[in-house]
């Protein structure tokens, strides 16, 4: 896993709360992203096509929160609606849910890439979030053609 951690010295980082001992923002990735140039994505909902030009923001993580994970969700998210950005992130119950959530309440906008399949995607629990996000504003479901069930 790669980490990218702005520095104290870098001026372009933003801090998320005035306090000192404030966390920074960390970037990270796990495998070779040009494994994914190329491969098929299977999309439920019509996000507008503007939607498709704003900067992007993935935000995931545990399926089992803490109080300070879930109060970061719930500061940070509302702050990129000012920003015209798009928030991703996997559906899952925890973390992802709650990104999702917090994203339609603030709107912002917000798409899941789940893991499959597309028209019954899971959690079960999480269903009526995956309506709104399909009624929002550039909401969208996505899910890798390869993780879609195969007829037969």
């Amino acid at each position: 896993m790669t980490n990218i951690t702005p520095s104290p010295q870098d001026t372009s980082s933003t801090r998320l709360s005035p306090e000192e001992h404030s966390p920074r923002l960390a970037l990270r990735w796990r495998g070779d992203p040009d494994r994914l140039r190329g491969q098929a994505l299977l999309r439920r909902g019509h996000p507008d096509p503007a939607y498709a030009r704003a900067p992007t923001i993935a935000i995931v993580g545990t399926r089992n929160p803490s109080e300070y994970g879930l109060r970061f969700v719930r500061e940070f998210v509302p702050m990129l609606r000012g920003l015209g950005c798009t928030v991703i992130s996997g559906g899952a119950l925890g973390i992802d849910g709650e990104v999702h959530t917090v994203a339609l309440r603030s709107g912002v906008p917000t798409q899941a890439w789940l893991v499959g399949p597309i028209h019954s995607p899971s959690p079960t629990t999480h269903r009526r979030l995956f309506t709104e996000i399909l009624a929002s504003p550039g909401g969208a479901l996505w899910v890798p053609e390869e993780l879609e069930p195969k007829p037969g």
